[in-house]
Order: C-alpha cells, then sequence, then structure tokens
C-alpha cells in the first residue's frame, strides 16, 4: 500500500507531465492551483475560447463533408462535437431557468440523432437508402447499432468509385496524350503568311499566295500544277494556306506573255 508521500508525489509527477503538454498555461496553474482535472480542462477552454457555452453549441451548424474527407472522419467529428458539449452540474449554464443538477450522459436516442445527422450530412438521401438497405435489422435494433455496417458499406462504395476515377483516368489518358501531341505538332509548324512575291516586288497588294496571283504567267501555273502531283514534294496539299494551291477554275485578269528574242 501506497504512503501518503508516494501518493502526492504520483499526483505531482501527474500534474507536472500535463503542465508540459500544456506550456501556454502557466504551470503554477496546473501543479499548485488545480482542484481537479476537470478544473484544468476548464482553464484549458478559458485560455482558447472554446468553452461550453449555449452560443458555442450553435457552432454545430457549421460541420460539413469536406470533399475527399472519409465518412468515419466525419463521422469522429460530429460525435467529439456531441460528446465535448453535455450539461454538467459545473457549469454556469442554466436550463428553461433552472440549474443543472445531474451531469448529463449520452443516451440512446441521442446516439441515433449523431448518426442520423451524419447520413444526412453525407447525402441528403443516404438516410432513405440506409432505411431501405437495412430495413429488416431496423425492425429489432438501433440505428447506432447498425454504424458499423453501414460504415463498412460506405468505405466499400467510397473505394469503388476511387477504383472508377482510376480506370476512368487510365482510359483517357493516351487520347489526352495525343491530343496534346498534336497541339505541339501544330504549333510545330505554323501557318505561311500569305505574300505574293511578284505583286510584292512590283509595289501591289500581295496579301495573296503566287498560286493565286493574278500576274502570274500561265506556263508558271501549269508548271505548279504539275508539281502538286509530285509526291513528297508539298507538305499538307489539302491546307488552304498551302502557297502551291491552285485553283484552276480561275482565270486571270491580266496575261503576261513572255518575249522570245532572237539572236
Amino acid at each position: 500500500m501506497r504512503t501518503r508521500e508516494q501518493k502526492v508525489s504520483m499526483l505531482e509527477l501527474m500534474l507536472g507531465q500535463m503542465a508540459n503538454y500544456c506550456p501556454i498555461i502557466s504551470r503554477n496553474t496546473v501543479v499548485k492551483n488545480s482542484t481537479s482535472i476537470e478544473n484544468i480542462w476548464q482553464t484549458i477552454r478559458l485560455h482558447y475560447g472554446f468553452q461550453s457555452t449555449g452560443a458555442h453549441f450553435i457552432d454545430f451548424a457549421a460541420i460539413h463533408f469536406e470533399p475527399n474527407e472519409r465518412p468515419e472522419d466525419l463521422y469522429q467529428r460530429v460525435m467529439a462535437f456531441v460528446e465535448d458539449n453535455p450539461l454538467r452540474r459545473d457549469t454556469q449554464i442554466t436550463h428553461h431557468g433552472g440549474a443543472i443538477e445531474e451531469d448529463e450522459e449520452m443516451t440512446p436516442s441521442l446516439e441515433n440523432f449523431v448518426v442520423l445527422t451524419w447520413l444526412r450530412m453525407i447525402h441528403t438521401d443516404l438516410p432513405k437508402l440506409v432505411k431501405q438497405r437495412y430495413g429488416t435489422k431496423l425492425r429489432s435494433r438501433t440505428l447506432s447499432s447498425i454504424k458499423p455496417e453501414v460504415s463498412s458499406l460506405l468505405e466499400e462504395l467510397r473505394n469503388f468509385e476511387d477504383a472508377k476515377v482510376m480506370q476512368a483516368a487510365t482510359i483517357n489518358f493516351p487520347a489526352k496524350s495525343k491530343f496534346f501531341h498534336e497541339e505541339k505538332l501544330k504549333l510545330s509548324y505554323p501557318r505561311s503568311v500569305k505574300s505574293c512575291p511578284l505583286c510584292k516586288a512590283a509595289g501591289r497588294p500581295d496579301h495573296h499566295f503566287l498560286s493565286k496571283c493574278s500576274f502570274l504567267p500561265n506556263s508558271d501555273r501549269k508548271y505548279m500544277v504539275k508539281a502538286r502531283q509530285i509526291p513528297g514534294i508539298l507538305h499538307n496539299s489539302d491546307d488552304e494556306s498551302s502557297d502551291v494551291e491552285v485553283d484552276t477554275f480561275s482565270k486571270p485578269t491580266q496575261s503576261v506573255n513572255r518575249a522570245q528574242v532572237h539572236q
């Protein structure tokens, strides 16, 4: 059996460890001035500003299902909030004008309400689906008692959705890579700028290709038509931006004949 001195020494050691984990609070406040564990807890609450008050309970409305959050993590957040806000005798909160005479405990109905709220936070239609899926079991069991089964089902559905997303990403990856490859090729071969060298040299408007020039001699035009038929000479022969594209139906407005020089 431990002596009084041993008990005091162990108590001081425990309080010292608690003070080490909360250095923001004065060490004497924890080791010498505290009267109970609850008193230390209330001191910490007072310092950080999250005391159990009627206003603090309204913060429950700010809890939402965050993106990429596991359903079980959300449940733990909800349950931790509810367990942290029961009415106790040592609080200053009154209920309907009367003081709290007994510490409030977690009742089965409150546990059911927590699970139901948790399901609604995940999706508004989820409680209806759970009722359909576990209707037989819920005839003789509470909603809170089948919560582990619901959690397992939600985790399986989450893993299934993650697998579908990964599969879709894998299937779409080659097509996406091909798209970027094609875009890169397009950037590597910019479209030609329309400019006719004949008209440019003569000081005329030159915003057209040489093959479209009305001043191009017929013999040169025929030569360019034949050149189009030679494979490997031209790139993108079907591209409208090609400088050798010839409209065989266009007629020059002016004809330029070559003069033969006789010696």
